[in-house]
């Protein structure tokens, strides 16, 4: 797709970024919101993101702007996933 250092470093500033930004709502939606609920709903981002980009690297239109589009969106959805209040994540908390 490209051959920019820069493009490259960018796709895991794409999946980690949502990390960043939603950290501390996460906690506060998986705390407002039924967790199963919510962790349904993580996961479905992060497989509609997975989904489209498969699709995309299939077909044939991927850009490397679409790639981090949708890099962002699996992110996301593994963000939601990952909230301090999940019993796998709280052993890194203490």
């Amino acid at each position: 797709m490209t051959s920019s250092a820069h493009k490259v470093a960018l796709v895991q500033t794409a999946l980690m970024l949502p990390v960043m930004l939603i950290a501390i709502s996460a906690g506060a939606i998986a705390d407002m919101h039924d967790r199963r609920i919510v962790t349904l709903i993580s996961l479905g981002i992060a497989f509609a993101g997975a989904t489209v980009l498969t699709a995309l690297a299939w077909f044939g239109p991927m850009t490397p702007n679409i790639l981090l589009g949708q890099c962002f969106a699996v992110g996301t959805g593994m963000a939601l996933m990952d909230r301090p209040g999940n019993p796998r994540s709280a052993s890194r908390y203490r």
